[in-house]
C-alpha cells in the first residue's frame, strides 16, 4: 500500500509542474493597444496585451450621425485589424472608421389662405425644428399664428415641436372690423421731403401721390414694406387697416449729356495746349457735379452769406454754408466720399449765369478767372496737384466741374 501512495503523489506533482509552464512569466513583454474613435464619439479604454497575443475586440463605439464600420491599423483606413488572427507585437493604435448616416428629410408646407402672401416650404431633417416664417399680410385680416390642422386647434410650437413626417401648417387669420377709418402714411426716405397721409374707410382704395423728387435718384414705386418686396397696386389694392407705404428709389448713373460732353472736351483741349494730360471722365465726380448743380439751381439762396460751394438741407448729404474764409472746405472736398464710392477729395469750380450759356462760354468764364484757370491747368497753388478724375454737369443756370487726384475705380 505504501508503494501505491508514492505513485499517486508523483503523478500529482508532475501534473502541477505542467500547469505552471503555461502561465506568463515575469519577463514576458506587454504592450498597450489604444483605440482612436474620433471627435464627438464615445471613448474606448486602452488595453494591455502580452506580446504575440490577440487583443479582445471592444464593444463598438457610437457617434451621432454616423455608423461604426470597423477598426483599422492606420489613419488612412486601409488595413482592418483582424481580431481573430492579428497578434500584438508593439504598442499600437487602432482607428475607428465611420460612415455618415444620411438623415431622413421631410417637407413642411405652409398654407396661408386666400389672397395672402405665399410662404416657401422648408426641407427639415428628421427630428429638426421649423424656422418660423415672417408674419405675412392679407388684406382685411391680421395674422394670428400657425396651427397643425385646418380647425386651428393645436398651435405649432416653433421652440419645441420637431418634424418627423411631411406636414402642412395652417395660418390663422383674424378679420379686421370695418367700423374704423384707416390712415395710410407714405415714407419717402431720410431726406427732408414729405407726402401727405391719406385716410379712407376700410375696403376703399387710395390715390397715388404725386411723385416726390429726390436729387440724384429716380422714383420707382410704392411698396408695402421697407425691403421693397410687394408693390402696392393703386388700381386694385384696398385698405383695411392703418399701414405705411415705402418709396423705392433707384440711384441715377452719371451719363454726360451732349453739352456736358462738349464742355469736357473743350477743357481737355485747353489743357492739351499746355502739354497737360487728358483727365478721365469720372462717374463718381460726375454724379456729385450733377446733384450739386441741381441743388444749387433749386435751393441755393444768393446774398445770404453762403457761397455756391454750399449744400442745402434738401438731400442725402451733410448740409453746410460755405463761407469766403473757406472754414467749411471739408464740406466741399469730402462730398465725393460722402455721396459715392470715390476715395479722394474733390475740388469744385462753377459758373452761374442769368442767361443761357454755351459750353465755350463757361470755359471762357473760367479762363478769365485767375484762380479757376490755375485750377484747370494745375498752376500756382495747384501746381502740386495731379488731376486723375473729372466730373462735369450743366443744369439750367449752373455749370459745375469737379476735379480729383484719385483714379475713379
Amino acid at each position: 500500500m505504501k508503494y501505491i501512495s508514492y505513485i499517486v503523489l508523483f503523478i500529482v506533482v508532475v501534473s502541477s509542474s505542467v500547469s505552471l509552464t503555461s502561465c506568463h512569466n515575469e519577463y514576458q513583454r506587454s504592450y498597450t493597444v489604444s483605440f482612436y474613435t474620433g471627435s464627438s464619439a464615445t471613448a474606448v479604454e486602452p488595453r494591455t496585451v502580452y506580446e504575440s497575443e490577440k487583443v479582445r475586440k471592444p464593444e463598438s463605439p457610437s457617434r451621432t450621425g454616423y455608423v461604426f464600420v470597423d477598426w483599422y491599423k492606420e489613419v488612412g483606413m486601409v488595413n482592418p485589424w483582424n481580431f481573430e488572427t492579428d497578434l500584438v507585437i508593439d504598442n499600437i493604435t487602432l482607428y475607428a472608421k465611420w460612415n455618415v448616416v444620411e438623415s431622413t428629410k421631410f417637407t413642411v408646407t405652409f398654407h396661408t389662405g386666400d389672397n395672402a402672401i405665399a410662404v416657401e416650404p422648408q426641407i427639415i431633417d428628421e427630428g429638426g425644428k421649423v424656422t418660423k416664417p415672417e408674419n405675412m399680410t392679407r388684406v382685411g385680416y391680421t395674422f394670428a399664428d400657425w396651427y397643425k390642422e385646418t380647425a386651428f386647434v393645436n398651435m405649432w410650437d416653433f421652440e419645441n415641436d420637431v418634424v418627423n413626417a411631411d406636414i402642412t401648417l395652417y395660418a390663422k387669420w383674424n378679420e379686421i372690423p370695418l367700423s374704423h377709418e384707416a390712415t395710410v402714411t407714405f415714407y419717402v426716405g431720410t431726406f427732408p421731403a414729405t407726402v401727405e397721409p391719406q385716410t379712407v374707410l376700410p375696403g376703399k382704395k387710395i390715390s397715388m401721390p404725386e411723385n416726390v423728387e429726390r436729387n440724384g435718384f429716380t422714383f420707382d414705386a410704392w411698396y408695402r414694406e421697407a425691403e421693397s418686396i410687394n408693390k402696392w397696386d393703386f388700381e386694385n389694392d384696398v385698405v383695411y387697416n392703418h399701414l405705411t407705404l415705402y418709396a423705392k428709389w433707384i440711384k441715377n448713373d452719371y451719363v454726360a449729356n451732349d453739352e456736358e460732353q462738349k464742355l469736357y472736351d473743350l477743357i481737355m483741349e485747353y489743357r492739351q495746349v499746355f502739354g497737360l494730360h487728358k483727365i478721365p471722365l469720372s462717374k463718381s465726380l460726375g454724379y456729385v457735379a450733377q446733384v450739386h448743380a441741381k441743388d444749387l439751381q433749386e435751393r441755393f439762396v444768393k446774398d445770404d452769406g453762403c457761397m455756391p460751394h454750399s449744400w442745402s438741407e434738401w438731400g442725402d448729404w451733410t448740409p453746410c454754408c460755405y463761407t469766403s474764409d473757406h472754414a467749411m472746405i471739408d464740406c466741399m472736398r469730402l462730398k465725393p466720399i460722402e455721396l459715392t464710392s470715390y476715395t479722394g477729395h474733390g475740388y469744385e469750380i462753377f459758373v452761374w449765369s442769368a442767361k443761357t450759356l454755351t459750353a465755350q462760354d463757361y470755359l471762357n468764364t473760367w479762363k478769365r478767372s485767375v484762380i479757376h484757370n490755375a485750377l484747370i491747368l494745375n498752376q500756382n497753388e495747384w501746381v502740386t496737384f495731379s488731376w486723375n478724375a473729372i466730373g462735369v454737369a450743366i443744369y439750367k443756370n449752373y455749370a459745375v466741374v469737379w476735379f480729383g487726384e484719385e483714379v475713379d475705380e
